[in-house]
């Protein structure tokens, strides 16, 4: 009997690992061949013509977002995630909201989660790596070795496998360009057809499927089933 357990616990932590961003079919998959919804200005929530979403970051993620865009200005000596301006929409300092991914990937060991911060101010990348340190996001990042072309990714599961777990953009300043195509600076379409159009458009005109589409207020309509469909699950 002890044996049947411990075979049938084994299967089990298998199946468990095999999962990843919530579907066996991603695990082999190259992050650059994953299409993905982001939530744009994910930081800002509420109702204001300022704000860009409906729930916490942490209530994105655990819906199936995976890709998060936000905001930062340096403000009274503090890099902090506002809209357009601090004086405009302040959501607080940017150690927190990355402290907050942190604890997501935390307790959610088999999710791989892309960032793109916006630059705003164009101020060193420095002020970057201090806060991604100090929040412990840091442990997580994935370090491309160099440049990366499109087929050099490692897939989903490598990158779980080896703890690099987040994938980090920066728009202005960075040292390096490793984003593997564009993303749209924001699309509010909501309806799996007019998110659908969307991508066959971009398909048409570059020759391959969107990677990132950013939406405001991603959890009215049917986005995230879109995404599935871009993925065929």
């Amino acid at each position: 009997m002890l044996l049947i357990l411990l075979s049938l616990w084994a299967c089990i932590t298998v199946a468990v690992a095999q999962v990843c961003n919530g579907y066996s079919e991603l695990c082999g998959r190259k992050w650059s061949n994953i299409s993905q919804i982001g939530t744009h200005d994910s930081a800002f929530v509420g109702d204001l013509p300022t704000e860009n979403q409906d729930i916490d970051i942490t209530a994105q993620l655990d819906a199936g977002v995976r890709f998060l865009q936000a905001q930062t200005h340096y403000f009274l000596g503090v890099l902090t995630l506002c809209h357009t301006s601090c004086w405009e929409e302040n959501a607080g300092p940017a150690v927190n909201y990355l402290s907050d991914i942190k604890k997501w990937l935390d307790a959610n060991p088999n999710e791989v989660v892309s960032l793109l911060l916006t630059n705003g101010d164009n101020i060193p990348v420095g002020n970057f790596s201090a806060v991604m340190e100090a929040s412990g996001l840091a442990n997580y990042a994935y370090t491309p070795p160099h440049t990366l072309a499109i087929d050099e990714w490692p897939t989903l599961q490598e990158m779980i496998t080896a703890g690099d777990r987040l994938v980090m953009f920066l728009d202005y300043g960075a040292d390096t360009n490793i984003a593997p195509s564009a993303a749209a600076k924001t699309n509010a379409a909501t309806g799996v057809g007019s998110i659908g159009a969307q991508a066959d458009l971009c398909t048409e005109t570059w020759g391959r499927k969107p990677r990132v589409m950013l939406l405001d207020f991603f959890n009215t309509g049917n986005a995230l089933a879109a995404q599935n469909t871009l993925n065929g699950l």
